[in-house]
C-alpha cells in the first residue's frame, strides 16, 4: 500500500493491491482487487479481482467481480454489474 490514506473500519481481503489512494470509512475491499490512483468516498464495496486506476467511487456505490475501470466516476449508490469494463465513464444510479 503505496502512498494510501485509509479511513476507519475498513475491510481487505486477501492480495488487495492500493497505490496512491484515498479509502473513505466503512469501506470493503474484496480478494484480489487492484486500485492506483483512487478515491473511494465512504461505504463503497469493490469486488474480487476488480482492477480499478485514476478513477473516483462515490458514497454508497458498488463495484462488483472482475470489474475493470479507468478513468471513471461512479456516482453516489451507483452499481456497477459484475464484468464490466469501463473507460471514460461516468455511472449514475439507476431509477428505481
Amino acid at each position: 500500500m503505496l502512498c494510501t490514506v485509509i479511513g476507519r473500519d475498513c475491510k481487505f481481503g486477501e492480495n488487495v493491491n492500493l497505490k496512491d489512494c484515498v479509502i473513505g470509512n466503512h469501506c470493503q475491499i474484496l480478494d484480489g482487487a487492484k486500485l492506483n490512483r483512487c478515491v473511494l468516498m465512504d461505504s463503497v464495496t469493490v469486488g474480487s479481482n476488480c482492477t480499478i486506476q485514476n478513477s473516483i467511487l462515490c458514497h454508497n456505490s458498488m463495484i462488483q467481480d472482475n470489474c475493470n475501470l479507468n478513468n471513471c466516476q461512479v456516482s453516489y449508490g451507483a452499481k456497477v454489474s459484475k464484468g464490466s469494463r469501463l473507460i471514460n465513464e461516468a455511472v449514475q444510479q439507476e431509477d428505481s
